[in-house]
């Protein structure tokens, strides 16, 4: 039977989640997540940057609505123009529509198909919508062998992992870190190709070196407690575990705020993700229990954590 021929089942412990065009991880489930990698590309941000007689990027909402208005009336001048979709769409983002965003980057590709760039940020919106098969067709079309970016690369190796070709992917991701050697991201999206290829052990080497990079996300060290979950080093996985759960100092008052003179109602919610409690553990145990099961179902056999203790 083929690694993948049954990969459902894995996918969903796993948890591969898409990760959004700024840079975060659109979380599918407890457990490993890709990442497409930092904010635009190369013709994404210079739609931005060229637009110059644009209002500016802000907090503000007016503005931001100023900017959708503006790239809305560029776009209906010429839906072929892909800065303007481009730019459209991404103001779109801005404000939280990104159906509305997705359409204008369909209709935009219809109209001019053979714009890399344009098909790049439909393929990467596509993933953030959860349609990879949709991703790959379009990010394939997206690759330029005379310009290769990694941001497309990581992206298509992203829709090929939810498709079940996690050696397609692994090419992919390989090629993305040949562009941008070093990137965390793209370290933790090869682990998580070679974790599915039932590489764990050279997905933990990967993932010590990504959590060890400046700029890496909590997310990467969570990897790590999975992978080596999976390999049966449960008392070390949980060590790391409980580093991802730790929390971050609460910040100092304003001098101006008045001080409390009654304790805050406790939070359930926030307490649980402050503390590392026994409960946590018991539920990244279980998620640890539950990824063994799939990874015999996913047709990889005996269990990496089994094997290892057999070793």
């Amino acid at each position: 039977m083929a690694p993948m021929a049954k990969a459902g089942p894995l996918l969903v412990v796993l948890g591969i989640g898409i990760a959004g065009i700024m840079g975060g991880c659109a979380q599918a489930g407890p457990g490993l997540a890709l990442a497409i990698g930092d904010k635009g590309g190369a013709r994404l941000s210079g739609a931005t940057a060229g637009a110059g007689h644009m209002a500016p990027t802000t907090d503000n909402a007016n503005a931001k609505a100023e900017r959708v208005a503006q790239w809305a009336q560029r776009f209906a001048r010429n839906p072929g123009d892909a800065e303007a979709a481009i730019g459209y769409a991404e103001s779109l983002q801005a404000i939280g529509q990104d159906k509305k965003a997705f359409a204008v980057l369909q209709r935009a590709t219809f109209a001019n198909s053979s714009d890399r760039a344009l098909a790049a940020a439909y393929g990467r919106l596509a993933l953030k919508l959860g349609k990879p098969r949709l991703a790959q067709k379009v990010l394939a079309r997206a690759l330029d062998p005379a310009r290769p970016d990694w941001r497309t690369l990581s992206a298509l190796g992203t829709a090929l992992a939810h498709n079940g070709k996690p050696a397609a992917a692994r090419k992919r991701f390989e090629e993305a870190l040949a562009l941008k050697p070093g990137h965390p991201s793209l370290l933790n999206n090869l682990a998580l190709a070679m974790t599915l290829e039932g590489r764990a052990r050279e997905a933990e080497q990967l993932l010590r070196s990504a959590v060890a990079k400046r700029g890496a996300k909590p997310r990467v060290r969570h990897n790590l407690a999975l992978v080596l979950g999976l390999q049966g080093k449960a008392r070390e996985a949980q060590e790391v575990a409980r580093a991802t759960m730790l929390p971050v100092a609460a910040p100092a008052a304003p001098a101006n705020e008045p001080r409390r003179t009654t304790a805050p109602r406790a939070n359930p919610t926030a307490l649980a993700r402050a503390t590392p409690s026994a409960v946590q553990l018991a539920d990244w145990s279980q998620t640890m229990k539950v990824a063994n099961v799939a990874m015999k179902a996913s047709g990889h056999g005996t269990s990496p954590a089994r094997r290892a203790r057999k070793e």
